[in-house]
């Protein structure tokens, strides 16, 4: 099974749960509205000295009762449908206690053991990281950006040269308002390495404009630190990504000197 198989049936979860309060709200307004119809209807049907049958028969043929029995019968589908999405939300949630902590990882090494707490927790941190800085100006939601990154944390671009050592979060955010820019954050692809309480992530992202013909693309590195039991970010490097170069070498044991060995 695949490493996230836990966080896409998590988010399944959310989103079975935010589409059955949906439905749960829509059928309990149909269900007033279908009540205050059908009062609507025999009280306008009722005449001074009209017989019951004939009063009945006046209600009936009345619009809002025709009425009130349509937004009833709709109120009664949106009931029964947030039953069907009850019943898939305790599937996905069976499915997600059955996973087990073996299936989170593609290759765990000897001791390669990742908490889902912990997978999960880092896969806020990303969602939240590009979704606040995502939008029109007035969209951003740069509170939530900062509360992802630990105190003295630094956002480096490469504007200023080699020797920049990036801007401070909160300086960083400032300049982003200032340029008040419409852009929309779309991460494609991650990696990501973790080493107990230290991590490291490279995120492949999409940026689009409103004007810009086709959208650009960069990579985003992520230091990582687990403090006080959540994940904070402790530094960004971003550069786009025609200047991405990827190296890899598995190295050999060792053939050469070694320290002597102990005198007795």
């Amino acid at each position: 099974m695949h490493m996230f198989t836990e966080l896409r049936l998590e988010r399944r979860l959310e989103l079975l749960d935010l589409e059955e309060r949906r439905l749960v709200t829509r059928a309990s307004l149909g269900a007033a509205a279908a009540v205050v119809l059908a009062l609507a209807g025999v009280l306008g049907a009722v005449r001074p000295g009209a017989s019951g049958a004939s009063a009945l028969a006046q209600a009936l043929a009345t619009a809002p009762l025709p009425l009130a029995v349509v937004v009833g019968a709709w109120a009664y589908g949106q009931r029964r449908r947030a039953g069907d999405l009850r019943e898939r939300r305790a599937e996905a949630r069976s499915a997600l206690e059955a996973v087990e902590d073996d299936d989170l990882l593609d290759a765990p090494g000897p001791a390669g053991r990742v908490s889902p707490a912990d997978l999960i927790s880092i896969e806020r941190l990303m969602r939240t990281f590009y979704e606040s800085a995502s939008g029109a100006p007035s969209e951003k939601r740069w509170g939530r950006f900062t509360a992802l990154f630990a105190p003295g944390a630094r956002i480096e671009t490469g504007r200023g040269g080699p020797s920049d050592p990036g801007l401070p979060v909160d300086r960083y955010v400032a300049l982003a308002r200032l340029e008040g820019r419409e852009v929309w954050l779309r991460e494609v692809e991650r990696t990501l390495h973790l080493l107990g309480d230290a991590g490291v992530a490279l995120s492949a992202f999409e940026a689009h404009e409103p004007d810009a013909p086709a959208p650009t693309r960069g990579v985003n590195v992520l230091r990582l630190r687990k403090a006080r039991g959540a994940w904070e970010v402790e530094g960004v490097t971003s550069r786009p990504l025609e200047r991405a170069v990827t190296l890899r070498r598995t190295l050999a044991p060792s053939s050469g000197p070694r320290p002597p060995p102990r005198a007795a």
